[in-house]
C-alpha cells in the first residue's frame, strides 16, 4: 500500500496497487498514463526541492535533484553529478565541508531526511494528494464524459492519455 508522508501527516492510498494493476491490464496506454502522472508529480516536487536549498553548496548541486517515475511510484533522486551532490543533500559524518548526516531512519515527508528534498515533499503534500485526485478524476471522466474533472493540484497538468 503506497504511503505519502510520515508521522501524523501520512496518507495511505488504500487500493492504489490494485487500481494500478487494473489500469495496466486494461490496455489502451493506461500504464503509460499513470507513469506520466507520477512523472508530473515527481518533477513538481523536485523543482520545489531545487528552490529550497539552504546554502551555496546545495544551490550549486541543485541540478542533481531530479524527478523519476514508473507506473507504481513517483520518485525524487539525488544524482552523483556534481560529485559533491550526495554530501550536500544527505550530509556526512567525517567530511566537515558537508552538513550533518541525515541518518538512515527518517521517513519520507517527515522530519529530518535529505536537506531540501524532504522539506519539499512535506510542503508539497497537499499538491501530491490533489494531483492523484485530479488524475483519478481525469481517468473517470472517460467513463463519465458529462462530468468535467476539477483541477486542484499544482502538479497535475492532464498529462498522459486520459
Amino acid at each position: 500500500m503506497p504511503r505519502v508522508g510520515g508521522g501524523g501527516g501520512m496518507v495511505r492510498l488504500v487500493g492504489f496497487d490494485e487500481f494500478r494493476r487494473g489500469l495496466n491490464d486494461a490496455g489502451d496506454g493506461w500504464g503509460r498514463a499513470l507513469r506520466a502522472v507520477n512523472r508530473s508529480i515527481a518533477d513538481g516536487v523536485a523543482s520545489r526541492a531545487r528552490g529550497m536549498t539552504e546554502n551555496a553548496q546545495q544551490a550549486k548541486a541543485s541540478g542533481a535533484i531530479v524527478g523519476a517515475a514508473e507506473s507504481r511510484a513517483a520518485k525524487i533522486a539525488v544524482r552523483n553529478s556534481p560529485p559533491f551532490a550526495q554530501g550536500a543533500f544527505f550530509g556526512a559524518l567525517q567530511y566537515p565541508q558537508f552538513p550533518a548526516w541525515v541518518g538512515n531512519s527518517w521517513e519520507v515527508g517527515g522530519s529530518g531526511g535529505p536537506y531540501a528534498v524532504n522539506p519539499a515533499i512535506r510542503d508539497s503534500m497537499q499538491d501530491i494528494i490533489d494531483g492523484y485526485g485530479d488524475a483519478f478524476e481525469a481517468a473517470a471522466s472517460r467513463a463519465f464524459p458529462t462530468g468535467a474533472p476539477s483541477r486542484r493540484s499544482a502538479f497535475f497538468e492532464g498529462t498522459g492519455s486520459f
